[in-house]
């Protein structure tokens, strides 16, 4: 431990994993940002930055308050402010929750009396022209990625060359210096530290929107409500049921087996530009016992089961949409809510209009789940406002209204991308190569041998999301030359427009390391095809590392694994050099062939198992899933600044 007063490497007051250890990862990869920890008065800690998961990250005790600032070498520093970890989670989840810029500028808002910046919006972008500024004028070292542009997101490292310098400055910055001074009066008390004059507001706004982005964008999905032992608690001990209701207004309980329940299954994927798009399912209907009988009906989970066993899947699709959780507030918006079309009908709805994300993890839909994720006792009663944030879903436009409740997971959150395998012509130095947009195809091949090979072809574009990049027959211009409007998702191919779709985008850039790994020089993709323009691959699902059970048995099971691209041959590639469309391999985790999946044809495979007679599931069934191989473009080339 270190000495009392003394600043000390260690990125906190207790050790991860340890009993009331609340640990958090920044959504700035910064290296070296000092800060307390409220129940430790005697010693002060830096946030690490760790290259193998790609995050910064520090721990205090749950419920402490927080207090950041940056420390010169001996006697002056700049205050942040107080910040309460309660604010983003007070239990540990097994993944660290994001405290974000604009958490660590609320804190500064709210510490000491008003302030001429109003919003934490305005406090963050100033605290963010200090950093790109310290990230600018920082000669990195070979392990380090450089940041070579105002607006890029690399590892800032605030090394004893910062801190010696940041001496140099007259006196302290205090909390209310950093919020009731002119941008030009600011600019003075850093003048003798650091010029910030270069990065200016308008660059700070374009990196605070990027940061909210990638604390938002992961992969969200309800657990299954199957298998479980008990209405209280099921097999994953969380109390979670997934996404589960019945017949509006009727009593949903799972011995309640006359009237209609629905449950049901998705993947929503958040990407690097705002946009949640993706796939799902859902079983409705009453299920059937035989005469007298109650087994299975002991259990939601047991409802359910029967119900796959006896109901066709019915395939849900959520078009692009930023209706999703919101960056600042984590709650999902009433108006419009977010929607999925069920698609055995053109007007029914399924819309979730209510929830807020806890400890940065989960989404709560019932109360008892909601007490168990916020710490309250079994017998607090919950306030009108705190009802508001439980996760709740409304159906409409078919047979039969639905409603109920929603217990969400946000799993595989994503990173900045290292510019050292990342390459565009925005975050390299001049007369240096870069990579993205890397244009390709993806080739799907299925299991079942009967359905025909699909390729997709695609552009991994500049800001790390995936793309469709459909080519019209009448194009006048090859697929790399085309030009794509954001706003419309459209591409001209020449005069010819087409529509494209964003299918994925990338989770993050592995870069190598001292010792050698299979992930050297990788960037990890993850795929939802969630169109009805894909034909059989509707639904595919690919880069997920999810496994979803289909039954009690060991054996049956969804299995999504990893897909990672490797770069090193087009990192060594010579400007417009002509390249192998092999030359960029994708491989799972382990360097074998990447599995993609579909849930919803495997349910049907599980339903038509149950019900052999049924032709429409037993040839849905034939699109679970199959092997999938990446090819350049051969138009594509590696192209220099």
């Amino acid at each position: 431990m270190p000495e009392k007063n003394e600043t000390t490497s260690l990125n906190g007051s207790c050790l991860s994993g340890s009993n009331g250890c609340f640990e958090f990862a920044l959504d700035y990869p910064i290296d070296g940002l000092n800060f307390y920890c409220g129940s430790d008065t005697e010693n002060s800690y830096v946030t690490l930055y760790d290259l193998n998961d790609g995050t910064s990250s520090g721990a205090c005790k749950a419920g402490d308050q927080i207090t950041f600032f940056l420390q010169g070498s001996d006697k002056h520093k700049v205050e942040l402010g107080k910040f309460s970890l309660d604010k983003i989670g007070n239990m540990s989840v097994s993944q660290m929750p994001r405290l974000s810029i604009l958490d660590i500028a609320e804190g500064i808002r709210t510490t000491g009396g008003n302030a001429n910046l109003k919003t934490s919006r305005e406090i963050a972008i100033r605290l963010i022209r200090i950093i790109q500024s310290i990230g600018l004028n920082v000669n990195p070292p070979q392990s380090s990625a450089a940041l070579n542009s105002n607006t890029d997101i690399q590892p800032i490292l605030i090394n004893d060359s910062v801190r010696t310098k940041l001496d140099l400055m007259l006196s302290n910055i205090t909390v209310d210096q950093f919020k009731n001074t002119t941008d030009r009066e600011f600019e003075s008390l850093l003048s003798k530290w650091l010029d910030i004059s270069k990065v200016s507001n308008a660059d700070a706004a374009i990196v605070l929107d990027k940061l909210l982005i990638i604390s938002n964008a992961a992969v969200y999905q309800p657990e299954f409500s199957l298998f479980s032992t008990s209405d209280l608690i099921n097999s994953y001990l969380s109390g979670s049921e997934g996404l589960v209701g019945c017949e509006a207004g009727k009593e949903c309980k799972a011995s309640n087996t006359t009237v209609s329940h629905l449950f049901g299954h998705f993947m929503l994927m958040t990407d690097r530009q705002g946009r949640t798009f993706g796939s799902g399912l859902q079983w409705r209907g009453i299920p059937q016992s035989a005469a007298g009988s109650t087994t299975g009906f002991e259990t939601l989970g047991g409802l359910n089961a029967q119900l796959i066993r006896q109901v066709a899947p019915v395939q849900m699709t959520a078009a692009p949409q930023k209706s999703w959780i919101g960056k600042e507030d984590k709650a999902i918006p009433a108006n419009p809510g977010f929607v999925f079309k069920t698609h055995d009908s053109t007007a029914e709805t399924m819309t979730i209009y209510q929830g807020r994300l806890y400890n940065d993890y989960m989404i709560a839909g019932t109360e008892r789940f909601y007490k168990l994720l916020t710490g309250k006792k079994t017998e607090d009663v919950l306030t009108p406002a705190q009802k508001n944030e439980l996760g709740l879903w409304k159906q409409s436009g078919g047979s039969k209204d639905y409603a109920g409740t929603m217990d969400l997971y946000k799993i595989y959150p994503i990173s900045y991308l290292d510019n050292r395998v990342f390459k565009t012509k925005d975050n390299v130095q001049s007369g240096n190569t870069y990579i993205f947009p890397l244009y390709a195809n993806l080739n799907f091949k299925f299991t079942d041998t009967s359905i025909a090979s699909q390729t997709v072809p695609v552009v991994i574009d500049e800001n790390g999301d995936i793309r469709t990049n459909f080519k019209p027959s009448s194009a006048s211009v090859d697929e790399c030359s085309a030009t794509y409007d954001t706003a419309t998702m459209q591409s001209n191919y020449g005069g010819t427009v087409e529509q494209q779709y964003p299918i994925g985008t990338v989770s993050r850039a592995f870069v190598a390391n001292a010792t050698s790994q299979p992930t050297d020089n990788t960037i990890s993709i993850r795929l939802i095809l969630g169109n009805q323009k894909f034909g059989n691959l509707n639904g595919a699902l690919v880069g997920m590392n999810s496994t979803i059970k289909t039954s009690t048995a060991n054996t049956d099971a969804i299995v999504i694994g990893g897909a990672l691209v490797k770069l090193q041959n087009l990192l060594k590639a010579d400007e417009n050099t002509a390249l192998s469309s092999t030359s960029t391999p994708i491989t799972d985790s382990s360097g074998a062939t990447v599995k993609w999946a579909n849930s919803f044809a495997s349910f049907n495979k599980v339903f038509s198992g149950q019900n052999p007679d049924d032709t429409q599931s037993k040839e849905l069934a034939k699109l679970s899933g199959g092997e999938l191989d990446l090819q350049l473009a051969s138009c594509y080339r590696v192209k220099k600044k």
